[in-house]
């Protein structure tokens, strides 16, 4: 597979319009993007072409996930899964969540890479998302990616995000974190919650695998979703801006 083409161009709601991460003033171009995201969707365009079939048993696997995840209360809906419209946690503090918004990525526009939901208390505005304010990111995956993967992407974001100075204190935080990271199929789940106060937790299909202490972690591991130089500016837009829920 052509590796220098960004092999995730996000849209907005699933429409077609695919968006470019960076913009030449931040110093990174296409190519280097496409380096980034490519360690998670490579693999899985490789072996769709080769084995067609596969195609048939994801989507299916990928159904039956999704239709026997437990959803509590109401639910809002993109791309055929859904996602609570409110979390509530006893522990390790008491919180209340609201679904704030939903975004789609795609991978060169015709493949779903995953979709994400962003929850954050009420009042709390889309701008203040990276605040220390309790908050969770849900990701729900189309294609199987190893876990080694999503660390080796999440590296490359941080130091494009990150001055060598603020990545230094977070270092070793985040390898703990890239080392709990496993393989995920079809309908697999991700959640990282951030509780104020008390640190991020890395969750697969509701099992915690770590948890890590800091407001300064948490605000920089999000910001590869939420911040100014984020994973994908339409998916960043649609996750801070507050999700139609009838």
């Amino acid at each position: 597979m052509d590796s220098s083409v960004a092999p995730w161009a996000g849209t907005r709601g699933g429409a077609s319009r695919a968006r470019s991460v960076l913009s030449s003033d931040r110093g990174t171009g296409r190519a280097d993007m496409a380096r980034i995201l490519h360690l998670l969707m490579g693999d899985v365009m490789k072996r769709f072409f080769e084995n067609s079939r596969s195609r048939f048993r994801y989507a299916a696997l990928a159904l039956v996930v999704i239709l026997c995840l437990p959803f509590p209360g109401n639910t809002a809906e993109i791309e055929g899964v859904e996602f609570a419209d409110g979390l509530t946690f006893s522990q390790p503090i008491d919180a209340d969540l609201r679904l704030h918004g939903m975004g789609l990525l795609r991978y060169r526009i015709v493949f779903k890479g995953y979709v994400a939901a962003l929850y954050l208390p009420e009042g709390v505005s889309g701008g203040d998302a990276l605040e220390d304010v309790t908050r969770r990111l849900e990701l729900h995956y189309f294609w199987s990616i190893a876990g080694e993967n999503f660390g080796d992407a999440a590296d490359q974001l941080l130091e494009r995000e990150l001055s060598a100075a603020q990545l230094g204190p977070l270092r070793s935080r985040i390898d703990v974190l890239h080392r709990a990271y496993r393989d995920v199929r079809p309908g697999d789940r991700y959640s990282l919650t951030y509780f104020e106060g008390v640190g991020t937790e890395l969750r697969l299909n509701g099992e915690l695998l770590v948890s890590i202490p800091g407001a300064d972690f948490a605000r920089a591991y999000f910001g590869i979703w939420l911040g100014n130089q984020a994973l994908d500016d339409g998916l960043r837009d649609d996750l801070l801006r507050r999700a139609r829920i009838p």
